[in-house]
Parts: structure tokens; C-alpha cells; sequence
């Protein structure tokens, strides 16, 4: 295996990196071209918002290979629902479940639906009917690819919720680079100020529904996600992975695989504080059952509360540091991906084996930019090899080989860009 950072590059391309050969045994994952699959042939003759009765716009859950999850809003007396899809029209349907839910203007009817029979990283075309009427058609989803070799293009907030100019400017950015991205990651918080019913409707699927429709967004959730009855209107307005092994912990953390990818979504909040030395089978016990069956490229911790962290005044999540942390630097993990404190922080790789010379160990980067007040970071953190007061989100790439992620700010410029690599 063989291991590379590529150094900082503000605005322009980063300078040629240098390759470090690892003492550790390689793993072997594919590394053969994936075959590109022709789009599909969507034409958009019904908008979506310019029929009247879609209450909230359809968004993305649960993509496999074969699979795709649809969720829509409809009024609450629908009766009703049904999502169609196919590579040039609607060749197949099925009919969607409901449950009434609370969003900013009272009551509604949200639908669940799941298109199967897909074929893997392959587009296609899907419509959304309540009643009888059609209220969005020549929408796109990618069913996830079988290869762990597919190009992957993702983005990553956090933080963002806020209904403030800045999460607004941030959108419009993001807008501009969600074209070829298949996931949407978020680092927690993702509705202020206490992830109520209304500001999860308004400030996640309101202001981002125009990307939530062609993304497959995995969340994390952060302490304001949990301020309202522990998360309720979180855990119901999301369709997520239920690979947790408590019951109870149910979509609060899980893993996903996709491409290269094996995100580990975790819990900073409620779950963490359970973990004992007596349980077998709490967050901690899951998490390093999933870092002894690594079976992809690239395996990124997602989560809220930051372990290694520069802020001005407040310390690390002493939960995080002594529980997670260890597992990843003893599983060799590259990278890390935290939200909570609002700015954004790249350190330096950390662990046993990061040297200056030898630059291996975990990277770990505090990205909570989206939208709500900016924070000070401190300026003597020794570890941090970036530090910014800028509102941001971050674009991935990801194959076999390469991860490479590009932070851009509130005026769409570049901030930082570095990239990971595990192949000569």
C-alpha cells in the first residue's frame, strides 16, 4: 500500500505530491475501469412546484444497486400516492406508504416509496403522483455502483441549518457543484435551534430541496438535532441504514457503502454517553465491528463533536477522544470528517505512524460552516494545518486509489484542497 498527502493549494491545483511507501501489508480491491453507463433520457414536463399540492419536494434515501428510496410531501387529506420511474419515461410503479407528520405550516402527508429491479450505477427517470396527479416528472437518481472502483462525487456540510443569509449563500454555491454528485454527507446540526418539526421542514428540506431530489443525503445528527424530543423529528423525516445492533439506536448511527466509500455515520450525542465497559453490543462495540470488516477503500468517519479540534476556547469531546479516536488510529483510518464548532479546521495527519517525514496517520477536519455564526479558532493549535473563520462546504472525489476533498467558502472560492492516495 502506498500513502500520500498532497500539500495545501489555496486557488490553484495542488503541487505534485510525494509518493511514502507503507511497511503494512496491501489490501487488495479493484482497481479495473468502470464501464460508464449511458444517462437516462428524462424530459422535464411537469416541474417540480408548478403543480399545486406538493407539499414538500421529493429527496433521495437508501440508494444500493438495486434500490432507491423516494420520499414526497402531499396535503394531509391525500389518500392516494405513487412513485414511477424508467430509463426514458415511466416503464414501472409502485405505490407509496404515508405517515402524517408536522412541518412549518402544520400538518402534512409524507410518502415513502422504493423503485427496485434497478441496475447498479445506472440513472434513471422518476415522477411522483398523489392522487391521480402528476406533480413532478423528469426528476434523476443513480443507483449506487457494484464496483468499488466507481468514481465518486460527494458533498459535505455541517452545521447549516440555521435559516440565516449565510446557509441561503452556502446553498447557492453548493447548487453550483451538485451536477455528477451521487451523496450528500452532513457533520450534524442540521436544524436550528432545537430541531424542531417546523425548522427541520423549513431550514433542511425547504431551503435544499432543490439538491436534496438528485443527491442520496446522509445525515448525522448534532446536540440541536437532539432538542427536541432526542431527535424525534429527525429520525422521522429521514429513512437511513438501521445497522445499528441496539434497537433502540436505530438510524441514529450506521454504516453505508458506496463506490469506494464506506462512510460511518455516528452519534455523538445520546449513544456515546450510553457506551460502558460492560455492554457488547453499545456504539463502541458496533464501530469496531465495522473497522475489523473493512471490505472498501476508503472508510470516513462522519459525525458531529470533534475529537481533535482547534477552537478558541472550548476543548474536544472528552467522549470522542478517548473512545474514538484510538479505534481510528489503531484500524488506520485516513480520514475523519466532524462538525459542531463553526469554521473550518484541516490537521495535520495524527497518530503512531504520522511523522513529518512519513506523512500516514488520520486527518481529521472540523467542518461546520454552513450557515450559523462563525467561531474563533485558536491561534496556537500547533496540530492544524489549516484554520479558517469562513462559512464552507466541502466537494469529494473518491475511486480505488484517490480521495481527494476541496473546501470552498460563501464567495465560491477554494479554501483548501487536499487528497489521500493508497496506490502507486
Amino acid at each position: 500500500m502506498l500513502s500520500m498527502l498532497l500539500p495545501l493549494a489555496c486557488t490553484s491545483p495542488p503541487e505534485p505530491a510525494v509518493v511514502v511507501p507503507d511497511e503494512e501489508e496491501p489490501q487488495v480491491f479493484d482497481t479495473q475501469p468502470v464501464e460508464v453507463v449511458e444517462a437516462a433520457s428524462c424530459e422535464a414536463s411537469v416541474e417540480l412546484g408548478s403543480v399545486e399540492g406538493l407539499v414538500r419536494w421529493p429527496y433521495l434515501q437508501l440508494g444500493t444497486p438495486d434500490g432507491m428510496t423516494v420520499l414526497w410531501g402531499g396535503p394531509v387529506d391525500s389518500e392516494a400516492a405513487e412513485l414511477g420511474w424508467g430509463r426514458t419515461d415511466t416503464e414501472w410503479s409502485v405505490e407509496a406508504t404515508s405517515t402524517v407528520i408536522e412541518g412549518m405550516n402544520g400538518d402534512f402527508r409524507l410518502f415513502q416509496a422504493r423503485a427496485e429491479g434497478l441496475q447498479p450505477g445506472t440513472e434513471y427517470c422518476y415522477r411522483v403522483v398523489v392522487d391521480g396527479v402528476v406533480l413532478a416528472e423528469g426528476l434523476r437518481f443513480k443507483s449506487a455502483p457494484d464496483s468499488t472502483n466507481a468514481p465518486l462525487k460527494f458533498l459535505v456540510i455541517g452545521d447549516f441549518g440555521a435559516g440565516t443569509p449565510e446557509q441561503y449563500a452556502i446553498h447557492d454555491r453548493m447548487l453550483e457543484h451538485v451536477e455528477g454528485a451521487e451523496l450528500l454527507i452532513t457533520t450534524g446540526d442540521n436544524a436550528y435551534n432545537s430541531g424542531t418539526w417546523a425548522e427541520v421542514d423549513e431550514f433542511v428540506f425547504g431551503v435544499n430541496r432543490d439538491i436534496l431530489h438528485r443527491v442520496v443525503t446522509y445525515p448525522t445528527a448534532g446536540n440541536h438535532d437532539y432538542g427536541t424530543d432526542q431527535g424525534a423529528p429527525y429520525l422521522a423525516n429521514w429513512v437511513l441504514p438501521e445497522n445499528a445492533w441496539r434497537f433502540g439506536d436505530k438510524e441514529r448511527y450506521y454504516s453505508v457503502g458506496w463506490g469506494p466509500l464506506l462512510l460511518l455515520a455516528l452519534d455523538t450525542e445520546r449513544p456515546l454517553g450510553e457506551v460502558s465497559s460492560e455492554a457488547t453490543d453499545d456504539q463502541l462495540d458496533w464501530l469496531q465491528a465495522q473497522l475489523e470488516a473493512i471490505d472498501r477503500p476508503w472508510v470516513v468517519p462522519a459525525f458531529h463533536k470533534p475529537g481533535v479540534e482547534g477552537h478558541a476556547t472550548r476543548g474536544p469531546d472528552i467522549f470522542v477522544l478517548s473512545y474514538f479516536v484510538p479505534l481510528f488510529e489503531q484500524y488506520g483510518l485516513r480520514l475523519v470528517l466532524t462538525g459542531h464548532n463553526h469554521h473550518y479546521e484541516r490537521f495535520r495527519p495524527l497518530g503512531e505512524q504520522a511523522t513529518v517525514e512519513v506523512p500516514k496517520g488520520v486527518t481529521y477536519v472540523v467542518t461546520g460552516g454552513g450557515g450559523r455564526g462563525l467561531y474563533d479558532l485558536d491561534p496556537e493549535e500547533p496540530r492544524r494545518a489549516v484554520g479558517l473563520r469562513q462559512h464552507h462546504f466541502l466537494v469529494g472525489q473518491a475511486t480505488t486509489c484517490s480521495l481527494d476533498l476541496t473546501a470552498i467558502n460563501i464567495d465560491g472560492e477554494v479554501i483548501d484542497q487536499f487528497g489521500l492516495r493508497r496506490c502507486q
